[in-house]
């Protein structure tokens, strides 16, 4: 894993900007990280060269372009689908797509519409080796997210997860599980709405 490393965000066209401005302006109405988040799991994600992610809660597609462009930025010059991502919604699994295809994005991601953890048994997601997990769902559901989730995970993946502390009532009985899962050297970043970080040992 490269940590020492700076890593340079990516310069997004002028269009793309445009669009992800347009959704950072939505991201109470559509649940989105902020930027800040975005930016975090980018640098996170390039500096433990990630190649296949697994994110439950696509919503409008804006963290996918975060997590879709750090697998694009690892993958240099090759093209293959690293993202899968889960929602359950139909309005927000077509904004997605959109916003995938007018990025660039989509020959790096595989969406799945549908609920999760019951999604878990697509083919891929059940064939595991994710460099990390990304939870941005139904918050009551994150504990069965991690109990079934983690195992698809490898060694020296990351575990990340929105809205800790924003949502502390559903959010703690996640919290405790991975504390006393002792699987992870983690923490929780108080930036955004707080946002769980761990490495899995």
């Amino acid at each position: 894993m490269r940590k020492s490393e700076t890593v340079i965000l990516p310069h997004f066209n002028s269009d793309t900007e445009a669009l992800m401005k347009g959704l950072e302006s939505t991201e109470k109405t559509f649940w989105n990280v902020p930027r800040e988040v975005g930016e975090l799991m980018y640098r996170l994600l390039v500096s433990n060269d990630a190649l296949k992610i697994l994110e439950v809660g696509t919503s409008n597609g804006y963290s996918g372009l975060w997590l879709g462009s750090a697998i694009k930025a690892n993958l240099g010059s090759r093209t293959e689908v690293g993202l899968i991502t889960i929602e359950s919604h139909e309005g927000r699994f077509l904004l997605a797509r959109d916003n995938f295809l007018k990025t660039g994005l989509t020959p790096y991601v595989k969406q799945i519409k549908g609920h999760a953890p019951e999604a878990f048994d697509d083919q891929d997601i059940k064939a595991g080796g994710f460099d990390a997990l990304f939870f941005d769902a139904t918050k009551k559901q994150h504990v069965d997210f991690f109990n079934q989730g983690v195992p698809l995970l490898k060694q020296g993946g990351l575990l990340i997860a929105d809205n800790i502390l924003s949502h502390w009532d559903a959010m703690e009985a996640f919290v405790k599980t991975v504390e006393q899962s002792d699987l992870f050297d983690g923490e929780v970043l108080k930036i955004g709405q707080g946002v769980y970080v761990g490495l899995k040992k």
